[in-house]
């Protein structure tokens, strides 16, 4: 994540990471996909789960029983800080540019 070049590419890395480490967690079968897990800088906890995966029984109940949901709150946040930085950079850049 830390390697993002645009903001798009940390939240993408982001939501990459944790669809892994949920697929690791749950299996294969579980069928989580990267659309399940979105980046939201703006508001604590700087992530959504999907209402999809979050109706599966299975996922629930590990979720509520578990440091999930703890584990992925310090990869938003690190993904977070990473997002911000990009966009000063990227605003740096285009203000250098003159299109701003």
């Amino acid at each position: 994540m830390q390697q993002a070049e645009t903001c798009d590419d940390a939240k993408h890395f982001f939501a990459q990471t944790v669809e892994g480490l949920l697929t690791q967690v749950f299996g294969e079968d579980a069928g989580i996909r990267v659309e399940d897990v979105t980046l939201v800088p703006e508001r604590e906890p700087f992530y959504v789960i999907s209402d999809r995966l979050m109706q599966t029984a299975g996922f629930r109940k590990e979720w509520e029983a578990s440091d999930l949901r703890h584990v992925i709150a310090r990869l938003a946040g690190t993904a977070r800080t990473t997002s911000r930085t990009c966009a000063g950079r990227t605003g740096g850049r285009r203000r250098e540019r003159g299109l701003w």
